[in-house]
């Protein structure tokens, strides 16, 4: 049997491997791209997208890419998709497919003038691919509620990038992000437009009561119930790969009257974070499949906005989208001393119209409750937080492309 002594100086000794081989690897890229620099150039009608950091087909550049490919303006145009598993998109043509984090990754930076992102596109194994030549548009992936960059408590590589990055254009929805993005963005202060995000232009029309019934059947959904969508975010200072079970809408430990009453009127979608996805609320044990529904894996978040009656989160920028829609949101914040400490906070959404609640049972207790009145007033209150963030118009799609072609 190994002794503990000995298994603590293996692991040191893996460790100082593993951070070997990561220098090496960093090595090569740089001299992959300092010799394909020599010989790639960027070509005017050559596009490279990535939506979350080239894990995914969705999102605001997803948007952009499919209105794109519809513009005639744009014939014959290249438009490449970055993405770490090609399974993940059957609806592109695989030639247009780049994988993340590998040599054809650098290429085609280099090859594209333009890089369409809402994180980061150019960092190849935590090296940069020079930005000289190219027109680097970014949407970023929703209104900032978390502290970001150097804002965060703790610093690292990620957190670095945010000072050195500069874009050539990047979305923001008010003077609230746009200054926010500007404190931590120092190298793209002035390239920040208040155009809204792409993402969320089909959030301006609701959609039909037949859109509602379609898609409530194509997922299973009953039509005589309250659908409630839960989408809380991650926590990073959380261990076990940023689980979190404490504020879980698991109605675990409710008394029998609640959870009937509560059944009775209401299902949950439970949208997990991307970053948590393996420890879904739905895969939890004990779950009832009637009453709670996993929609991480569904590709559209805003489908699921227009289905939704009630949004339930907590720190999630999320909030900011839904409000569009003018429908109830509810927080819960259990671990709110404990996140301002940890992650930081730019504001509490508590204190900006939203109610919030400090454990399940009292969130329930009040879903229990909630009648028609109550329902109007929460509606009143979502509008007015839209109105306070979010533009009037959404023009982005639009303004990102006639931008791309004058530039």
């Amino acid at each position: 049997m190994i002794s503990i002594k000995r298994f603590r100086r293996l692991i040191r000794e893996m460790t100082g491997l593993f951070v070997i081989l990561n220098g090496f690897r960093r090595l090569f890229y740089r001299i992959v791209i300092g010799v394909l620099r020599l010989f790639v150039h960027a070509d005017k009608k050559t596009i490279l997208f990535n939506s979350f950091y080239g894990s995914s087909y969705n999102d605001s550049t997803r948007v952009i890419y499919e209105k794109m490919t519809r513009d005639q303006r744009f014939k014959g145009y290249r438009m490449y998709w970055l993405i770490d598993d090609f399974s993940k998109m059957p609806e592109v043509d695989p030639r247009f497919l780049v994988r993340d984090n590998s040599v054809a990754h650098v290429y085609y930076l280099l090859k594209a003038k333009y890089w369409v992102s809402n994180s980061t596109i150019e960092l190849v194994r935590q090296v940069s691919v020079p930005r000289a030549g190219h027109v680097y548009i970014n949407t970023w992936h929703g209104i900032p509620l978390k502290y970001l960059g150097g804002d965060e408590l703790e610093q690292n590589f990620a957190t670095k990038w945010f000072s050195q990055v500069q874009f050539d254009y990047l979305c923001a929805c008010n003077d609230y992000d746009g200054q926010i993005f500007a404190h931590i963005f120092p190298r793209s202060a002035q390239q920040i437009h208040q155009v809204g995000l792409p993402r969320n232009e089909s959030l301006q029309q609701k959609f039909t009561q037949q859109q509602v019934t379609a898609l409530k059947q194509k997922l299973g959904v009953p039509l005589d119930k309250k659908v409630v969508l839960y989408g809380p975010t991650f926590r990073d200072f959380e261990v076990k790969h940023y689980q979190y079970k404490n504020a879980s809408l698991d109605p675990t430990g409710l008394d029998t009257a609640t959870l009937t009453r509560i059944k009775q009127r209401y299902v949950i979608l439970n949208r997990s974070h991307y970053y948590v996805a393996d420890n879904r609320l739905s895969k939890q044990p004990a779950q009832d499949s009637t009453f709670v529904y996993d929609v991480t894996d569904y590709p559209q978040i805003n489908d699921l906005f227009q289905i939704a009656d009630i949004l339930v989160t907590d720190y999630s920028s999320l909030m900011f989208d839904f409000a569009i829609l003018g429908k109830p949101i509810l927080l819960l914040q259990a671990d709110l001393q404990v996140y301002i400490k940890r992650r930081g906070l730019y504001m509490n959404p508590a204190g900006n119209l939203l109610p919030s609640f400090t454990s399940t049972s009292k969130l329930y207790a009040y879903l229990a409750e909630l009648g028609t009145a109550d329902y109007s007033t929460l509606s009143k209150q979502a509008k007015a937080f839209a109105a306070k963030y979010q533009p009037k118009q959404i023009t982005a799609t639009t303004e990102i492309i006639d931008y791309i072609e004058s530039h």
